[in-house]
Order: C-alpha cells, then sequence, then structure tokens
C-alpha cells in the first residue's frame, strides 16, 4: 500500500504522487533482522543442531541401556550352571538379597511402562531364585520365594517406589559383602562363578554409562559402586580358587 508524503526538496513529491517503498538487498535485509533481535544464521544453525545432539544423546542412552539389560538377564545363567557341580562356597544370604532386589527392579518397571527394565530385572530375580532353589530344599525355597514377593509388595505399597528403589541399592551392595564375607570365611569358592560376577560388573558399567549419558547422577554412582563390589568379588574368588587350581 502507498504512503503519501510532501517532500519540500522534490517538487515532483510535492504533487502528493506515490512515494516507492525503500528497497533492500540481502545484506541489508540481514542486518535489519540482526538489528530488531530477529534470528541470525548462526542463532538458527545452533537452534538445528540442538535436536541433533539430544537425538545422538538419546540414541546412546538408549544403546547402552539395551546392553546392560542383556547383560543382566543373562549374568545368573552361568552361576546356575555352576551351582548343578558345587555349592560350597555360594553365599544364600547373596542369591536372596539378588532375588529381593531383583524383584524391587523388575515391579518398578512394570509400574513405570519400562518393559527393558521389567524384562532384564525380572530374568534376573527369576535367576536368583533358580540358584536359592538350588542351595535349599524345595520347601524353604519355595517360601523364601513368595516371603519375596510378599515383603517387596508390602513395601511398595507402604513406602513408595522411591524408598523402594534405595533399598535396592542397598542391597545390592550388601549381597556382593555377603558373597565375599562366605568365601573367605569357608575359604572356598569352588560353587562361585567368577564369570558371573563379571558379567554384573560389566551391565553395572553400563548402567553407570547410561546414567552418565542421561546426567543422573545419582543413577550413575550407584551402578558404578556396584560394578566395583562386583569386580571385588570376582577377583576375591579367583584368588581363593588359584591355590587350588596350582596344586
Amino acid at each position: 500500500m502507498c504512503r503519501w508524503t510532501i517532500d519540500d526538496r522534490n517538487p515532483e513529491f510535492a504533487l502528493g504522487r506515490c512515494r516507492p517503498p525503500p528497497r533492500f538487498g540481502p545484506a541489508q535485509k540481514l542486518r535489519r533482522i540482526n538489528r530488531s533481535g530477529g534470528w541470525s544464521h548462526d542463532r538458527k544453525r545452533r537452534d538445528r543442531s540442538a535436536p541433533a545432539r539430544d537425538a545422538v544423546g538419546v540414541s546412546a542412552a538408549t544403546t547402552l541401556a539395551l546392553l546392560a539389560a542383556a547383560l543382566t538377564a543373562a549374568c545368573t545363567l552361568p552361576q546356575l550352571h555352576w551351582a548343578f557341580r558345587a555349592t560350597k562356597g555360594v553365599s544364600l544370604s547373596a542369591w536372596l538379597q539378588g532375588l529381593f532386589l531383583g524383584t524391587i527392579w523388575a515391579t518398578y518397571g512394570a509400574a513405570t511402562g519400562q518393559r527393558v527394565l521389567l524384562l532384564s530385572e525380572g530374568a534376573f530375580a527369576l535367576g536368583s531364585a533358580a540358584i536359592a532353589w538350588r542351595l535349599l530344599p524345595p520347601p524353604r525355597a519355595a517360601a523364601s520365594v513368595l516371603g519375596c514377593i510378599a515383603l517387596v509388595s508390602t513395601l511398595f505399597w507402604l513406602l513408595g517406589p522411591g524408598a523402594c528403589l534405595i533399598l535396592a541399592s542397598i542391597a545390592s551392595l550388601t549381597a556382593r559383602l555377603a558373597q565375599i564375607a562366605t568365601s573367605v570365611r569357608t575359604r572356598s569358592a569352588a560353587g562361585v562363578s567368577v564369570a558371573t560376577w563379571l558379567l554384573l560388573a560389566a551391565s553395572n558399567a553400563l548402567w553407570a554409562a547410561n546414567g552418565v549419558v542421561r546426567a543422573d547422577t545419582v543413577f550413575a554412582w550407584s551402578a558404578a559402586a556396584g560394578a566395583l563390589a562386583s569386580l571385588i568379588v570376582a577377583v576375591t574368588c579367583f584368588t581363593i580358587r588359584a591355590p587350588s587350581r596350582l596344586g
């Protein structure tokens, strides 16, 4: 739409003719946009690169979680296989606590809709129950499994998921300490699968890396502590079994 102006310096426009709008080249347009607080080319590039960085972070976290879940689900298999050959030095308390913490995490995964967590921790809980079943008479093993399920259900109802996850983190460390104490007390690790504890160390290390990528400091430190404790269990059991191998 034209603007009607009166320009005393130009008699042609003094007659009231339509004044043409000013023209801007690409450089002038860019300067005008930047001066008015609009988006510059650099800001647009940064804005486009932010979703790409977020996508890379989500992809890395998902990959780490899937690898950690696969190792968590499979880590009890070597110990279960070994328990049919020998059980000396295996801590019953460690695997009952493993059943407890696995049930808590599986229940949390079911409650929050995290199917990967539900499947991996559910497999770990079932493996722990099978190992405890091998160490106990069937009636006591059945009572232990049912009691664990009832205890976890009651704790979730009374305390909520947050407190239960804290208990699961504590049980993760005390289970490893129980296995170290049993091996040292009996001076035997004949029935302990070192591979199981190495797999646990690897899975916890991957969970810790997942927590770092997601910027979840508490989760990362908790998983890192579990990885270190599992590695200590593996080294302890390997050291106790080494003299018998040399002999």
